[in-house]
Parts: structure tokens; C-alpha cells; sequence
């Protein structure tokens, strides 16, 4: 019935399929002869022979008919490719590129620094995602060192295992050659559930790797998903934890409870699991029923959900990924990704004395320039004498994180605040600002405010210590 709905199915790999099609349409040429192909004829449903791409032969992405400039993102982000299919390959769990399995391929880095210079050469492309199941670190090393040695200068992401080679020295050259974001298959932080998804991968050497991204500045996105068929509530809790205690810094999450996928492992080996498949037969699902299934799984996630709502303060933030977090780490640095996260949740502590003498900064979520805004018209502009043109207009606000509420502030608390981004103390302000007056009773007024307001600041979050002065 499918082919009541469309003429032509493409399975597997499609540049030499969908180019050989074409072209037998327009010139009536037989069907048969294309690979990857399965279509309907009369009451007969054809498959043709399978075939893998030959990938040194494969040219540069070409996206001439693609409409660059009507997306909504500030550039757009551009796909490249190292590898098809995972070197992997042996997760329990996963069914992704069933038919690669056997076929997997890396594609030499020349061939992939030469993508991306013919791309940035061409569109002016600075952001790329790689569209690879997972890239061997090999291949990541000899393409930064491209990149690095060669340019041109771009920001891109990839996914990655957590392997005992992706170490500090590496994780260092991909940041020097532009990478901003490790995607990573968590699946689980259990030690005896790791070894049941067969990942390979250890609770110690994943931790590891995570402290290495922060220490060189590489975001990372976490997947993982809680049910795996044999996981205990306190497995799905071990997890929980950590994942709570990672939620800070260049941090972001995708999750979900787990799901049998046809052609997985624990698909064609269901008794290994102590499983029972129900589903009915249905040719196009993908994803399978079975029994018993977690009574524990949707309530440890949904735990999860609700801490980051409370934590993030917006629906969205820290759980979920796509291209466009390049374009945010690009633009914005690693370290304003920690501040999708409230301050409030970082045990900030409260006001007192002694942090006169610390040294405070500007919090990175707040950069005072950057909440500048005109609110003048055409005509405002042109009835604006010169004197006060500039200033005409203008506001500041901050949001807050706490009240849940953008506030505007004024000229004397943007002031105060330009003296705190100079690193200074509190009582190195209050010297600063005493000066411009002579009476003491203002001078007793003016600290009293100024305590107050930097305080205030602190509380909130928009400021931070930064370390106690000598």
C-alpha cells in the first residue's frame, strides 16, 4: 500500500541510487540497473541489488538549490561528513545504519578538510555539524591538525565515543581547530548497565573525559535514556545523580526512556534480556512492544524534567540540542552556555561583611553593552538636537533570573557596574565614588547605597566573587 502514496523508495545510501534514477526517468532506461532501489510493478514490489557508496569518489556537498538566506538562524550551519556507519557497532540497544554494520568506511582527512574549505570558500560557511553515527578519534586528531595548520578558521561540532584516547592533549587540538561541542552517548552511568549495553565504556573514564572538556572549553551534549531492559530503579538513579551533579558549566542533555527498535540486538536476542516481544507485525515500525517493561523508567525522567524546569528557568534550556548550539557557542563563548542554568541553583551564597575585601566581577550572562536598546523613531532622530542624540531613548535592563522578570536600572547602577568589571572590591568602589563628593553626611549616604545595591547584585547573580584581594 505504501506505493499508493509514492512511486520510488531509495533504502540506504543515495547519491548513486537517486542520480541513476533520475536519469532512467528521463531517458526510459530499465529500472533494474539502479541500486538501493525498490518500487512496484503491476502487483510486485521490486528491490534492486544493494550497493555502498565508493566515498574518495563521492565530490564537495553542493548546495546551490538550497535558499541560504531564508532560515531562521543567524548563519546558517552546514553538514560535512567523516565516516558511514559507526566502527563500533556493538551497542545492545541501537539500530542505527542496521545495513552499514558491516560496511563501515572513515574517509580520509584531506578529503574532509577539503569539504570544508570548497564550503567556506564558496557559501562563506563558518558552522559545521557533522552528520557521523560517532568519529574516531584518529580522524579527529589528523583533521584539527588541517585545521589548525591550514585553516580556514570555522566552528563545528561532532559525536563522539567516550574512548580512552578522546584525553586532554586531543580534546585540546579540537578546540584550537574550532570544535565548541561534543555530542556523547552516555545511555547510562551504571557500571553493570554498561557492560548489559555492551558500550565499552566505563563510569570512571566518562567522568574523566567530561572534566577534560571543561578544563580545555568544550561544551557536551550528554544522550542518554533511562529503562534499559534489566536496570533497576537505583541504576536509573545512579544516573540521575550524576547527571544532576554535571548540570552546570557548557552542559546540555537529551533524554528519554528506552525503546526496542527493530534490527537491534536486543531485538534478535530478546531471551538475553528476559523480554518478550508483542509487537504485531508491521513492515515500516521501527520501534518494537515488549514486555515487562520498566515501572520506573518515565517517573525517574520526568523527576529529571522537572529539575531542570525548576533549574533553568525556561522549558527548553539544557535539554535539548541541534545545530544551531554552534551558533550560540560561536557567538556568545562557551562559558554563556553555564548561564542557561540560575544562579539561584548554584548555591550562591548570601551577603555578608567580609566580602568587602573580595574582588567581584560581571557574571557572563550579563554584559552591560549588550542590553542597550533605542527606542527612537525616525522622526525622534531627526527632532534630536546634537547634544543628546546619543543618549536619547535609551535604556538598560538586566533579567532576573530569580523574579523571573527582565528589570531596567539605572545610569548609576550601569556605573557602578562598569567599576565591578574591572575586577575591584566593594570598598575600593565606595573609595572611588566618595571622592567626587566632599560632605560626609553624603559620603555616609553614598556608602550605605552603594553596599546595598552591589549586594543586591550579588544575590541576584549578576555579579560574582571572583577571589578575596590581599
Amino acid at each position: 500500500d505504501l506505493f499508493d502514496w509514492c512511486d520510488y523508495l531509495i533504502a540506504f545510501e543515495g547519491e548513486t541510487a537517486l542520480d541513476t534514477l533520475l536519469t532512467a526517468i528521463e531517458t526510459g532506461a530499465p529500472l533494474n540497473k539502479i541500486p538501493n532501489l525498490v518500487y512496484r510493478q503491476n502487483d510486485a514490489i521490486i528491490k534492486t541489488f544493494f550497493h555502498f557508496e565508493h566515498l574518495p569518489h563521492l565530490p564537495v556537498p553542493d548546495y546551490d538549490q538550497i535558499p541560504l538566506d531564508s532560515y531562521f538562524s543567524p548563519e546558517p550551519v552546514f553538514f560535512v561528513y567523516a565516516t558511514r556507519g559507526c566502527y563500533w557497532s556493538r551497542c545492545e540497544f541501537c539500530s542505527v545504519s542496521p545495513s552499514m554494520r558491516r560496511h563501515y568506511r572513515s574517509r580520509d582527512s584531506a578529503l574532509i578538510h577539503r569539504d570544508i574549505s570548497s564550503l567556506h570558500e564558496k557559501y562563506n560557511a563558518r558552522y559545521f555539524a557533522f552528520a557521523d553515527d560517532c568519529i574516531p578519534p584518529k580522524t579527529l586528531l589528523s583533521l584539527s591538525e588541517l585545521l589548525i595548520d591550514n585553516g580556514p578558521k570555522v566552528t563545528w561540532q561532532c559525536e563522539v565515543r567516550f574512548e580512552s584516547t578522546l584525553d586532554e592533549n586531543l580534546l585540546n587540538k579540537l578546540q584550537k581547530a574550532g570544535c565548541v561541542n561534543l555530542i556523547l552517548g552516555l545511555e547510562s552511568f551504571s557500571g553493570r548497565v554498561l557492560k548489559k549495553m555492551n558500550k565499552g565504556v566505563s563510569p570512571e573514564h566518562i567522568r574523566k573525559v567530561l572534566e577534560d572538556c571543561r578544563r580545555v572549553g568544550i561544551a557536551f551534549n550528554l544522550q542518554f535514556f533511562f529503562g534499559f531492559p534489566g536496570e533497576t530503579k537505583e541504576e536509573a538513579e545512579i544516573t540521575k545523580r550524576f547527571i544532576e551533579d554535571q548540570a552546570h558549566g557548557p552542559a546540555t542533555f537529551s533524554f528519554g526512556t528506552y525503546e526496542l527498535h527493530r534490527n537491534s540486538t536486543v531485538h534478535h536476542h530478546p531471551d538475553k534480556h528476559n523480554i518478550t516481544i508483542e509487537d504485531t507485525y508491521n513492515p515500516l515500525s521501527i520501534v518494537l512492544a515488549y514486555a515487562p517493561k520498566s515501572t520506573h523508567a518515565i517517573q525517574v525522567k520526568s523527576e529529571l524534567q522537572d529539575k531542570f524546569r525548576n533549574r533553568t528557568q525556561f522549558p527548553y534550556a539544557g535539554l535539548s540540542l541541534n545545530a544551531h548550539t554552534i551558533t550560540f557557542l560561536s557567538v556568545a563563548g562557551i562559558k554563556a552556555l553555564s548561564d542557561l542554568y540560575r544562579p539561584s541553583m548554584r548555591n550562591i551564597p548570601k551577603w555578608n561583611d567580609s566580602l568587602a575585601q573580595a574582588e567581584l566581577t560581571l557574571s557572563s550572562h550579563q554584559y552591560i553593552e549588550s542590553f542597550k536598546f533605542s527606542t527612537e523613531t525616525l522622526l525622534d532622530q531627526k527632532n534630536s538636537n546634537k547634544d543628546n542624540k546619543e543618549q536619547a531613548g535609551k535604556f538598560t535592563i538586566l533579567y532576573d533570573y530569580n523574579s523571573d522578570c527582565s528589570v531596567e536600572i539605572s545610569n548609576f547602577t550601569v556605573s557602578v557596574m562598569a567599576e565591578i568589571s574591572n575586577g575591584v572590591t566593594l570598598n575600593q568602589i565606595i573609595d572611588e565614588f566618595e571622592k567626587k563628593l566632599d560632605d560626609e553626611e553624603a559620603k555616609r549616604q553614598l556608602r550605605d547605597v552603594l553596599i546595598k545595591l552591589v549586594r543586591i547584585l550579588y544575590e541576584k547573580g549578576f555579579i560574582v566573587m571572583n577571589s578575596l584581594s590581599k
